[in-house]
């Protein structure tokens, strides 16, 4: 029964990525430039993603 709730919780979880790898990951397998900045917005904004890492002018 255990096994199950880490299972659920696993699949709850956000993967935080930084901005650069899921650029790159979404880049493999997308078609144009259209479709990349097309998915990672929506990964963004629906949070199936969260970026982290540090930021340029932070």
């Amino acid at each position: 029964m255990r096994s199950q709730a880490v299972a659920v919780a696993m699949e709850n979880e956000v993967p935080e990525v930084t901005l650069w790898d899921l650029f790159w990951a979404v880049s493999e397998v997308a078609d144009d430039e259209r479709e990349i900045v097309a998915t990672i917005a929506h990964m963004l904004t629906s949070g199936s993603v969260r970026v982290v890492g540090k930021t340029r002018f932070a």
